[in-house]
């Protein structure tokens, strides 16, 4: 869908050519991304209310955003390090996928009940004498 999106944006530019750039200056040149970040990202996150803090945000968020989405929708990590392009699954692992709080709550819990319920196995099975 992506690929398509972007063909199908590269075939309206005034460079159509696969080997300019999709997104250009008016003279086929590359954007520069401080520019694209300065003049379109952050007034966007502004006007979204999302909050800035130094070298946290930029265009390499969506890198992060896509690890993480990638990761959440497939739980594949190997799948993950490969859209990102990274050598090793550690690197991909260790920065680029993000959880959530109320993933890492859900995992406890789960970890609990598994738990508390061999516990209970346990009890039944030993007719009340572990405490």
């Amino acid at each position: 869908m992506l690929v398509t999106q972007l063909r199908e944006h590269q075939a309206k530019t005034k460079y159509p050519n696969p080997d300019n750039y999709i997104f250009s200056r008016e003279d086929g040149r590359p954007i520069d991304p401080d520019h694209l970040q300065e003049r379109v990202l952050y007034p966007a996150m502004d006007k979204a209310e999302i909050k800035r803090t130094s070298r946290a945000y930029g265009l390499h968020m969506f890198r992060h955003t896509a690890g993480s989405i990638g990761y959440d929708k497939t739980g594949k990590m190997k799948i993950v390090q490969r859209l990102l392009g990274r050598a090793q699954e550690s690197t991909t692992s260790n920065i680029y996928v993000h959880t959530q709080e109320d993933e890492v709550a859900e995992v406890a819990e789960l970890v609990a009940e598994e738990i508390f319920s061999k516990m209970q196995e346990l009890q039944d099975f030993s007719g009340g004498l572990v405490n």
